[in-house]
């Protein structure tokens, strides 16, 4: 299954398909072998000043990749808060989901919500709404959400296709003038700008086959 499932993502007529590509491509971030290559060609979209680049916390730890799925159900039909926990997919059923099409956390060697943009586009930047929504969806679906995610970090991986128009810079929350924004949008873009680490990973042929080979 992970070897037919990796070929698929990486055949040139599949990126035609962006609704099927964002099903899938997140399930590839189950196998250990496709995060311990990924890393080696994970690119990092440096942040805005004064936040500095840094590694993403699968490269530091890439044994924290998830191992199971869970499904999140979408809000409207009421759910149930679950505690949060390390190493599992986190896949919401809302076809509109804000801001990722999957997550997980990892806990070494600091506590991370990593998030999975599968995206076709050469930009993909957010606004407060879309960033403020993801919050509180957050809060809605894990039991005790304020405190566990405090003085956590958030990585955004942009995965995609060897067909697509590459993301090469920041992409950035909100407008590109702020002065116009309120107090509270105003502070989800300081958080943006602060907590958040964006890298950008193709997923080519060439990257499979080399998996494959092993």
């Amino acid at each position: 299954p992970k070897d037919i499932l990796l070929l698929v993502l990486a055949s040139r007529g599949y990126s035609c398909f962006p609704h099927i590509w964002k099903k899938l491509g997140w399930c590839a971030f189950m196998y250990e072998e496709f995060i311990s290559a990924l890393v080696k060609e994970l690119k990092e979209l440096p942040p805005p000043s004064p936040s500095e680049p840094r590694s993403s916390v699968l490269k530091l730890n890439h044994q924290g990749h998830p191992t199971r799925t869970v499904g999140l159900g979408e809000l409207e039909n009421g759910v149930t808060r679950i505690p949060m926990e390390y190493r599992v997919m986190y896949k919401p059923e809302a076809q509109n989901f804000p801001l990722v099409d999957g997550f997980f956390f990892v806990d070494s060697p600091r506590k991370t919500l990593v998030g999975l943009q599968m995206a076709t586009a050469g930009e993909h930047h957010t606004t407060t709404s879309t960033v403020n929504l993801f919050k509180n969806n957050m809060a809605a679906y894990f039991k005790g959400w304020k405190k566990l995610s405090r003085d956590m970090s958030w990585e955004i991986i942009y995965v995609q296709h060897e067909n697509s128009t590459m993301i090469t810079n920041w992409q950035r929350c909100g407008p590109v003038i702020t002065k116009n924004l309120s107090d509270a949008e105003k502070e989800i873009v300081a958080f943006w700008n602060g907590n958040v680490h964006e890298y950008q990973f193709a997923l080519t042929t060439d990257f499979v086959n080399k998996i494959r080979a092993k």
